[in-house]
């Protein structure tokens, strides 16, 4: 049979924690350790989702972009034909 512990036995534990001054220090330890582990996930989560923000920005950029550029390529290639022909035409 598994050996069950009893109420009191948990009783005292949590007895021995609220009295020893080294356990209280080790648990004040424990939780800052936990806080700083928390703080720096919900930072990077954070971080992770102004970059995302900031991403679909660019992203919008970069397409007006290609729409304002677009037309400036035809120009050039138009003018790189017209040169050619006007340099062996004279």
């Amino acid at each position: 049979a598994l050996h069950r512990p009893n109420v009191r036995s948990f009783a005292l534990l949590d007895a021995d924690v609220e009295t020893d001054p080294f356990r209280k220090t080790q648990e004040k330890t424990k939780q800052l350790s936990l806080f700083d582990e928390y703080k720096d996930k919900i930072t990077s989560y954070l971080h992770a989702v102004r970059d995302a923000g900031q991403f679909h920005t660019y992203e919008r950029l970069f397409s007006w972009w290609h729409i304002f550029h677009i037309p400036l390529v035809f120009m050039m290639v138009f003018s790189a034909i017209y040169h050619v022909y006007a340099v062996h035409a004279y």
